[in-house]
């Protein structure tokens, strides 16, 4: 088995479809993706690998409710692209995030990365998990 020790997040991707104005929504595309780096270094391994080869180690939200919206879904499109996810720890917070608002040409303008839970990622949660 392979194990990945990093971020998994949900990225949020923005286009307009026409140029953008101040202070009002724009009409556009909104496309929700699983992210991270760690989390792309696990599925891009997993590609090459038999089904269940690689562990990704990373955090998600959870709060009294129980995992969040973002958590539940980086399990469901792990699952359901052959990867393993029972190397994600539920943590307090919330699901590492990140929002990327493209031109109507597709290039970057600007973002918003909230990826704090990743830092309760620490050896006292890691070491039970590392595999010989």
């Amino acid at each position: 088995m392979v194990q990945v020790f990093g971020s998994a997040a949900i990225d949020i991707t923005t286009r307009p479809s026409i140029p953008l104005q101040p202070r009002t929504t724009t009409p556009g595309s909104i496309l929700l993706t699983p992210g991270g780096v760690g989390r792309n270094i696990a599925e891009a391994t997993q590609n090459l690998l038999p089904p269940g080869s690689v562990q990704l180690v990373s955090t998600i939200g959870r709060s009294e409710e129980g995992v969040d919206g973002f958590g539940k879904v980086l399990k469901l499109e792990m699952e359901s692209s052959g990867m393993r996810a029972d190397g994600l720890v539920e943590m307090e917070g919330r699901t590492a995030g990140c929002t990327l608002s493209l031109g109507m040409e597709g290039d970057l303008n600007d973002g918003v990365a909230d990826m704090s839970i990743i830092e309760g990622l620490t050896s006292d949660i890691v070491r039970p998990l590392i595999t010989e």
